[in-house]
This record gives structure tokens, C-alpha cells and sequence, in this order.
């Protein structure tokens, strides 16, 4: 008589249940940060769309100020939390 158990799992097949699969990474701080000005432009573009009215040139140098800052910012927290 042949045994037909199997114990290990069909190739392509999750493991459920056990915690040995694949970790999953935390996001990444420029994805972040990129996705915050990308959403932040957006709001600028439907404000103006809206009748809004400011500093188009101002805003986006703030914007970007901004997002250099959390970039470094983040990049040194990183560095601190690793050491």
C-alpha cells in the first residue's frame, strides 16, 4: 500500500496559520513622503479648480521644503533606530 499523505503544501500555495511565511516589509519613508506631496498637489489642483486662489509659486516651495525635510528627517531617524 502506497501512503498518500502529504505534507508539504502544493508549490504556490499560502501557508495559513503556522507564521512562517513571508514577512511583510513596513513602507518605505519616500513612499510616504512622495504619496503625501503627490495627494497634496492633487488638493492644490481641485482647490484651484474650485475657485481657490493663492500663491501657486509659494505653495509649491513650501511643498517641496517640506517633503526634503521629512525625507532627511526620516533618513536620520532611520539611521538612529538601527544603530
Amino acid at each position: 500500500m502506497t501512503d498518500t499523505t502529504n505534507t508539504q503544501p502544493a508549490a504556490g500555495t499560502p501557508d495559513l496559520g503556522t507564521g512562517t511565511g513571508p514577512q511583510r516589509r513596513p513602507a518605505r519613508n519616500g513612499t510616504i513622503v512622495w504619496g503625501m506631496v503627490v495627494t497634496v498637489l492633487g488638493g492644490g489642483v481641485l482647490a484651484r479648480a474650485l475657485g481657490a486662489d493663492f500663491d501657486t509659486e509659494l505653495a509649491l516651495i513650501v511643498l517641496l521644503v517640506s517633503a526634503g525635510v521629512a525625507l532627511v528627517g526620516a533618513s536620520i531617524v532611520s539611521a538612529v533606530r538601527r544603530r
